[in-house]
């Protein structure tokens, strides 16, 4: 667990880096008059709203696909040790989920 949450963190620090870079370079390109529709403090506030999403996204897919391996895998673990009496556990985990 700690291996991965260092890995995850150094990802999401090269990511963050990347995307600004990124919008950094693109600001410096656009032209003057394009330039004037947003104040620095927009692209400041774009740059860390925009880098966190995306980061936050990464986290979150690597939940999203790797969730249902885990539960799948806690469910035959269970199941190996109580039998079918496994599915009263399943059934209340159900009926909680919103």
């Amino acid at each position: 667990e700690p291996l991965f949450r260092s890995q995850v963190s150094r990802v999401g620090l090269q990511v963050r880096g990347a995307v600004i870079t990124a919008i950094y370079q693109k600001a410096l390109s656009v032209n003057a008059v394009e330039l004037q529709k947003f104040s620095t403090g927009q692209i400041v506030n774009f740059m860390s709203t925009d880098t966190d999403r995306i980061v936050n996204f990464c986290q979150s897919f690597h939940q999203f696909w790797s969730l249902p391996f885990q539960v799948s895998i806690a469910l035959y673990l269970l199941y190996q040790q109580v039998h079918l009496a496994f599915l009263a556990g399943l059934g209340l985990a159900l009926i909680l989920v919103p």
